[in-house]
């Protein structure tokens, strides 16, 4: 049955439907005894094939028999099996991973949930400055919207994993004590926990696990891993390219902790690791300062920095934020060796629209070089020169979205960096293409190109004319209120001005 199901959304659907969830359920049951080890493993790993399946009718009913609660039971055994204890976390990590689901009346696909077993692919529900609502006030908007999307995941279903798990705080102690086990335990754990931070509640809860020296720890341990050298006093300077994959997962959990979370955050920036004197910040910082660095590390340590950045924890200056995070934001988008990473690319390039929004200091260096613009106009004009050829038009649109969301931004303060986005060839025709775009996304990114280029009086009366005032009128009677709310913001700078658009 593994075998069959493994990769096969069909065969999951067809055994689903002849009660085999339940048969495998009543089987690990009847097998949790120890003495049946191999066994329990097969049981284990057939039922995390079947977790993994985008149909919720599977996954809901394999949470509601309580295959959660039995796992976390096996688990608090004393479990001699390594392999038997890394099978358990990777089945549960399966259910805490939220799965991509695709809109049958759509052509494409749409990524209605986001697929955290991608690691670069990870929800960033920030607030655009041009869509904020001027007649609320900020903080009631951030907390309204900061995690609209991540709360939407599990608000949904009628079976929460996250919820079994903060119902019961002694599986977080067996989560913590299992760290121990091997690397494979670490990284399903550490992912486990990630998926967790999905409000300011949740982040507060984990914490008072106390669970942050645990994977500080964790962090240090896998960066000193097989390290045949120390430099500076015993200070940490390389990474063992073996452990990676749970640095990077470290990295993203501290990420996920101190997201729009300033008290978290504050807490990160104070901690230091006893071992070697140093604090989190500067064990994170010298991983960002290694000229050959692994892509997943670079990317999460860079984002750490930014969120404690959007928190107000470190300013927009501060040299871990303007020199390392930001440039090695710009590199990742423009380095080519990671051509068939485009979720990487998506997600550096929605990660700098949010540093860079309403931090305009960060512009001008972010526009230093000419490659970071040349860069976003391949995305825009031609992706396919950089993706692969196979590529989904769903992972195109994401991209070019993006890439017209970062102009957008960039183009919102000075008048300088207005004149020269503006003045790129065929980008307002290509932005007017894509406000007749069937796709939402492309839409608002090229209406917030818009309003960026409408603060400027030059921008009003030499790049905005009769089609784009149609697109425009067009767009505020649109059944979409965040269309109709940055059109709305465009046309006001319009009429404002006294130009020949404002007719």
């Amino acid at each position: 049955v593994k075998n069959l199901v493994i990769g096969s959304k069909r065969c999951k659907t067809a055994f689903f439907r002849v009660g085999t969830a339940e048969t495998l359920f009543n089987l690990l049951k009847e097998f949790s005894s120890l003495n049946h080890t191999e066994l329990l493993i097969e049981i284990i790993d057939c039922i995390s094939s079947f977790v993994k399946s985008n149909d919720k009718n599977i996954v809901n009913r394999l949470i509601e028999l309580g295959c959660i609660q039995h796992l976390f039971t096996l688990l608090s055994l004393e479990i001699d099996s390594i392999n038997l204890c890394e099978s358990c976390l990777r089945c549960l990590r399966s259910f805490f991973l939220p799965k991509l689901s695709s809109s049958s009346s759509s052509s494409t696909t749409t990524f209605s949930q986001v697929d955290y077993s991608n690691p670069f692919l990870t929800p960033i529900p920030f607030v655009l400055l041009c869509d904020q609502d001027t007649h609320k006030p900020p903080s009631s908007i951030t907390q309204s919207e900061q995690f609209s999307s991540t709360t939407e995941l599990t608000s949904n279903e009628q079976y929460s994993p996250i919820d079994i798990l903060f119902e019961n705080s002694q599986l977080f102690d067996i989560l913590i004590r299992l760290l121990s086990v091997s690397k494979s335990s670490q990284l399903s754990i550490v992912e486990i926990l990630c998926c967790l931070c999905v409000n300011n509640e949740r982040q507060k809860e984990l914490v008072d696990k106390n669970i942050i020296p645990a994977i500080m720890h964790l962090l240090v341990e896998n960066i000193n891993d097989k390290q045949q050298t120390y430099h500076n006093n015993n200070k940490i300077s390389q990474v063992s390219l073996t452990s990676e994959y749970i640095v990077g997962a470290c990295l993203k959990l501290f990420c996920s902790l101190c997201y729009q979370n300033a008290f978290i955050a504050q807490q990160l920036h104070d901690t230091i690791h006893t071992e070697t004197n140093q604090t989190l910040c500067e064990i994170i910082s010298s991983l960002l300062t290694r000229i050959h660095r692994p892509v997943v590390i670079s990317y999460y340590a860079a984002k750490f920095f930014v969120n404690l950045c959007k928190t107000k924890v470190l300013s927009a200056d501060h040299p871990s934020v303007s020199l390392e995070s930001l440039t090695t934001l710009i590199h990742l988008c423009t380095k080519s060796i990671i051509n068939k990473c485009v979720y990487l690319y998506i997600e550096c390039l929605d990660t700098l629209i949010y540093l860079l929004n309403g931090n305009s200091t960060l512009h001008h260096i972010a526009m230093y070089t000419e490659q970071l613009l040349s860069k976003l106009f391949i995305y825009i004009f031609t992706p396919t020169k950089v993706l692969d050829e196979h590529v989904d038009e769903s992972v195109i649109v994401q991209i070019r979205a993006s890439s017209l969301t970062l102009l957008a931004v960039l183009s919102s303060h000075h008048e300088d960096i207005k004149k020269r986005i503006a003045e790129q060839e065929n980008l307002i025709s290509t932005a007017i293409d894509c406000c007749r775009s069937p796709h939402l996304s492309l839409q608002l990114a090229a209406l917030r190109l818009f309003h960026g280029l409408s603060r400027s009086v030059h921008q009003l009366r030499t790049t905005f004319n009769d089609t784009i005032c149609d697109i425009l009128l067009d767009a505020i009677k649109s059944s979409d209120l965040s269309i109709v709310k940055i059109s709305s913001c465009v046309i006001s700078n319009i009429v404002l001005e006294f130009s020949t658009c404002r007719t």
